[in-house]
Protein backbone atom coordinates (compact mmCIF):
# COMPACT_ATOMS: atom_id res chain seq x y z
CA UNK A 1 0.00 0.00 0.00
CA UNK A 2 2.92 2.26 0.34
CA UNK A 3 4.69 1.47 -2.59
CA UNK A 4 1.38 2.46 -4.37
CA UNK A 5 0.72 5.43 -2.66
CA UNK A 6 4.33 6.73 -3.24
CA UNK A 7 3.51 5.71 -6.90
CA UNK A 8 0.26 8.02 -6.89
CA UNK A 9 2.48 10.88 -5.37
CA UNK A 10 5.52 10.43 -7.84
CA UNK A 11 2.95 11.28 -10.60
CA UNK A 12 1.51 14.35 -9.25
CA UNK A 13 4.93 15.17 -8.65
CA UNK A 14 6.11 14.23 -12.47
CA UNK A 15 2.98 16.35 -13.82
CA UNK A 16 4.17 19.66 -11.44
CA UNK A 17 7.74 19.30 -12.34
CA UNK A 18 6.60 19.69 -16.16
CA UNK A 19 4.88 22.64 -15.46
CA UNK A 20 7.39 24.51 -13.21
CA UNK A 21 10.11 22.90 -15.30
CA UNK A 22 8.37 25.05 -18.67
CA UNK A 23 6.88 27.91 -16.24
CA UNK A 24 10.02 28.75 -13.76
CA UNK A 25 13.06 26.56 -14.96
CA UNK A 26 16.22 26.40 -12.30
CA UNK A 27 18.29 27.84 -14.48
CA UNK A 28 17.10 29.92 -17.90
CA UNK A 29 18.53 32.48 -19.89
CA UNK A 30 17.61 35.90 -19.06
CA UNK A 31 16.38 36.65 -22.47
CA UNK A 32 13.93 33.83 -22.41
CA UNK A 33 10.53 34.59 -23.12
CA UNK A 34 7.83 31.99 -21.69
CA UNK A 35 4.34 31.54 -22.99
CA UNK A 36 1.89 30.99 -20.51
CA UNK A 37 -1.22 28.79 -22.57
CA UNK A 38 -4.49 27.53 -20.57
CA UNK A 39 -4.78 24.21 -21.72
CA UNK A 40 -1.54 22.64 -21.00
CA UNK A 41 -1.47 24.28 -17.45
CA UNK A 42 -4.61 23.17 -16.32
CA UNK A 43 -4.28 19.50 -17.78
CA UNK A 44 -1.07 18.84 -15.99
CA UNK A 45 -2.55 20.11 -12.94
CA UNK A 46 -5.53 18.00 -13.34
CA UNK A 47 -3.53 14.93 -13.57
CA UNK A 48 -1.78 16.00 -10.41
CA UNK A 49 -4.72 16.49 -8.43
CA UNK A 50 -5.75 13.12 -9.60
CA UNK A 51 -2.77 11.48 -8.94
CA UNK A 52 -2.50 12.97 -5.30
CA UNK A 53 -6.32 12.29 -4.38
CA UNK A 54 -5.98 9.08 -4.40
CA UNK A 55 -3.30 9.04 -2.17
CA UNK A 56 -5.15 11.14 0.46
CA UNK A 57 -8.31 9.24 -0.47
CA UNK A 58 -6.36 5.69 1.15
CA UNK A 59 -4.24 7.60 3.73
CA UNK A 60 -7.05 10.06 4.91
CA UNK A 61 -8.82 7.71 7.21
CA UNK A 62 -8.05 7.31 10.81
CA UNK A 63 -9.11 3.54 10.66
CA UNK A 64 -6.09 1.65 8.93
CA UNK A 65 -8.40 -1.26 7.83
CA UNK A 66 -10.70 1.85 5.82
CA UNK A 67 -7.44 2.78 4.43
CA UNK A 68 -6.97 -0.93 3.51
CA UNK A 69 -10.28 -1.08 1.90
CA UNK A 70 -9.99 1.75 -0.52
CA UNK A 71 -6.19 0.34 -1.60
CA UNK A 72 -8.10 -3.03 -2.76
CA UNK A 73 -10.67 -0.79 -4.56
CA UNK A 74 -8.40 0.98 -6.03
CA UNK A 75 -6.05 -2.16 -7.03
CA UNK A 76 -8.80 -3.88 -8.58
CA UNK A 77 -9.80 -0.85 -10.46
CA UNK A 78 -6.37 -0.33 -11.87
CA UNK A 79 -6.20 -5.07 -12.59
CA UNK A 80 -9.26 -4.35 -14.69
CA UNK A 81 -7.77 -1.41 -17.07
CA UNK A 82 -4.31 -3.74 -17.16
CA UNK A 83 -6.70 -6.31 -18.54
CA UNK A 84 -9.24 -4.19 -20.44
CA UNK A 85 -5.55 -2.62 -22.23
CA UNK A 86 -3.93 -6.08 -22.73
CA UNK A 87 -2.89 -6.71 -26.34
CA UNK A 88 -2.16 -10.21 -26.62
CA UNK A 89 -5.02 -13.21 -25.61
CA UNK A 90 -2.89 -15.26 -23.05
CA UNK A 91 -2.12 -11.69 -21.05
CA UNK A 92 -5.85 -10.40 -21.35
CA UNK A 93 -6.70 -14.03 -19.99
CA UNK A 94 -4.38 -14.45 -17.11
CA UNK A 95 -5.21 -10.54 -15.97
CA UNK A 96 -8.97 -11.65 -15.97
CA UNK A 97 -8.21 -15.00 -14.08
CA UNK A 98 -6.24 -12.91 -11.43
CA UNK A 99 -9.63 -10.37 -11.03
CA UNK A 100 -12.12 -12.88 -10.88
CA UNK A 101 -9.99 -14.68 -7.99
CA UNK A 102 -9.89 -11.52 -6.04
CA UNK A 103 -13.39 -10.57 -6.93
CA UNK A 104 -14.20 -14.37 -5.11
CA UNK A 105 -11.93 -13.95 -2.46
CA UNK A 106 -14.16 -10.45 -1.73
CA UNK A 107 -17.67 -11.57 -2.12
CA UNK A 108 -17.87 -9.24 -5.47
CA UNK A 109 -18.34 -9.86 -9.14
CA UNK A 110 -17.66 -7.95 -11.80
CA UNK A 111 -21.04 -6.16 -11.79
CA UNK A 112 -21.27 -5.35 -8.24
CA UNK A 113 -17.50 -3.99 -8.22
CA UNK A 114 -17.82 0.29 -8.42
CA UNK A 115 -14.42 1.60 -9.57
CA UNK A 116 -13.86 4.32 -6.97
CA UNK A 117 -14.22 7.43 -9.36
CA UNK A 118 -11.62 10.72 -9.87
CA UNK A 119 -14.46 13.69 -8.45
CA UNK A 120 -15.08 11.14 -5.61
CA UNK A 121 -11.47 11.15 -4.63
CA UNK A 122 -10.73 14.84 -5.26
CA UNK A 123 -14.08 16.02 -3.74
CA UNK A 124 -13.07 13.95 -0.46
CA UNK A 125 -9.16 15.04 -0.55
CA UNK A 126 -10.78 18.92 -0.76
CA UNK A 127 -12.97 18.00 2.27
CA UNK A 128 -10.20 16.62 3.85
CA UNK A 129 -7.95 19.39 3.87
CA UNK A 130 -10.83 21.59 4.75
CA UNK A 131 -10.56 20.55 7.69
CA UNK A 132 -7.94 22.37 8.92
CA UNK A 133 -8.88 25.39 10.17
CA UNK A 134 -5.86 27.57 9.34
CA UNK A 135 -5.14 26.35 6.02
CA UNK A 136 -9.08 26.91 5.26
CA UNK A 137 -8.80 30.35 6.46
CA UNK A 138 -5.72 31.05 4.16
CA UNK A 139 -7.10 29.21 1.03
CA UNK A 140 -11.10 29.58 1.55
CA UNK A 141 -11.79 28.58 -2.29
CA UNK A 142 -10.84 24.87 -0.93
CA UNK A 143 -14.28 24.12 -0.71
CA UNK A 144 -15.17 20.48 -2.18
CA UNK A 145 -17.85 22.40 -4.27
CA UNK A 146 -15.05 24.96 -6.01
CA UNK A 147 -12.30 22.41 -6.13
CA UNK A 148 -15.00 20.39 -8.29
CA UNK A 149 -15.52 23.08 -10.24
CA UNK A 150 -11.93 23.54 -11.17
CA UNK A 151 -11.37 19.84 -11.91
CA UNK A 152 -14.26 20.14 -13.80
CA UNK A 153 -12.69 22.85 -15.90
CA UNK A 154 -9.26 21.17 -16.25
CA UNK A 155 -11.01 18.06 -17.65
CA UNK A 156 -12.73 19.84 -20.40
CA UNK A 157 -9.90 21.93 -21.38
CA UNK A 158 -7.93 19.18 -21.51
CA UNK A 159 -10.15 17.26 -23.79
CA UNK A 160 -10.83 20.43 -25.87
CA UNK A 161 -13.87 21.84 -24.86
CA UNK A 162 -14.80 25.31 -25.71
CA UNK A 163 -16.54 26.58 -22.44
CA UNK A 164 -13.24 26.34 -20.06
CA UNK A 165 -11.42 28.52 -22.77
CA UNK A 166 -14.21 31.26 -22.42
CA UNK A 167 -14.26 31.53 -19.19
CA UNK A 168 -10.84 31.32 -18.04
CA UNK A 169 -10.05 33.64 -20.96
CA UNK A 170 -9.69 37.12 -21.39
CA UNK A 171 -10.50 39.08 -24.22
CA UNK A 172 -8.29 41.93 -25.31
CA UNK A 173 -8.08 43.68 -28.17
CA UNK A 174 -5.58 44.87 -30.53
CA UNK A 175 -5.24 48.29 -32.86
CA UNK A 176 -7.84 47.59 -35.45
CA UNK A 177 -10.42 45.81 -33.74
CA UNK A 178 -9.30 42.43 -33.82
CA UNK A 179 -10.02 40.69 -30.89
CA UNK A 180 -8.05 37.84 -28.86
CA UNK A 181 -8.16 35.46 -26.15
CA UNK A 182 -5.13 35.68 -23.22
CA UNK A 183 -5.06 32.76 -20.72
CA UNK A 184 -6.60 34.22 -17.18
CA UNK A 185 -3.67 33.95 -15.01
CA UNK A 186 -5.48 34.32 -11.86
CA UNK A 187 -7.35 31.23 -12.80
CA UNK A 188 -4.67 29.22 -13.82
CA UNK A 189 -2.49 30.07 -10.62
CA UNK A 190 -5.84 29.00 -8.74
CA UNK A 191 -5.87 25.19 -10.06
CA UNK A 192 -1.91 24.68 -10.03
CA UNK A 193 -2.45 25.70 -6.29
CA UNK A 194 -4.60 23.21 -5.82
CA UNK A 195 -2.49 20.62 -7.17
CA UNK A 196 0.09 21.37 -5.20
CA UNK A 197 -1.46 21.40 -2.12
CA UNK A 198 -2.89 17.82 -2.62
CA UNK A 199 0.54 16.81 -3.72
CA UNK A 200 2.07 18.11 -0.65
CA UNK A 201 -0.95 17.05 1.60
CA UNK A 202 -0.26 13.23 0.28
CA UNK A 203 3.50 13.32 1.04
CA UNK A 204 2.94 14.24 4.76
CA UNK A 205 0.39 11.93 5.21
CA UNK A 206 2.32 9.20 3.67
CA UNK A 207 5.41 10.17 5.93
CA UNK A 208 2.83 10.22 8.91
CA UNK A 209 1.57 6.99 8.55
CA UNK A 210 4.44 5.48 7.79
CA UNK A 211 5.86 7.00 11.17
CA UNK A 212 8.82 8.81 9.71
CA UNK A 213 7.57 12.45 9.90
CA UNK A 214 10.68 13.38 11.21
CA UNK A 215 12.89 11.98 8.08
CA UNK A 216 10.80 13.69 5.97
CA UNK A 217 11.49 17.16 7.85
CA UNK A 218 14.61 16.50 7.45
CA UNK A 219 14.29 15.33 3.73
CA UNK A 220 12.40 18.71 2.91
CA UNK A 221 15.22 21.33 4.56
CA UNK A 222 17.90 19.79 2.67
CA UNK A 223 15.82 19.75 -0.41
CA UNK A 224 14.11 23.72 0.40
CA UNK A 225 18.36 24.42 0.41
CA UNK A 226 19.03 22.51 -2.30
CA UNK A 227 16.86 24.78 -4.47
CA UNK A 228 17.86 27.92 -3.52
CA UNK A 229 21.86 27.04 -4.29
CA UNK A 230 20.43 25.96 -7.86
CA UNK A 231 17.96 28.31 -8.83
CA UNK A 232 18.74 31.04 -10.73
CA UNK A 233 17.94 34.76 -8.53
CA UNK A 234 15.77 37.22 -10.02
CA UNK A 235 18.00 40.75 -9.82
CA UNK A 236 15.39 42.51 -12.02
CA UNK A 237 12.69 43.44 -9.17
CA UNK A 238 12.63 43.67 -5.12
CA UNK A 239 12.17 40.24 -2.91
Amino acid sequence: MAAWCRGYLESAADHMMLWSDHVAPLKFHLEATIVHTLRPSLTLARAAMESAAQAIWILSPAEPIESARRYIMLGLADLTEQMKAADQPDEKLRLRHTLNECFETLGLTARTFKAPRYIDMVRAASTFLGQDAEEQAQQPWMDPDRVERLWRSAAGAAHGKQWPEQEYSNVEEEPGGIEYLVPNHIAMAEIVDVAEKFLSAGVILLAIRSGRRDEWQSLWDTATARLEAEITPRTDHDK
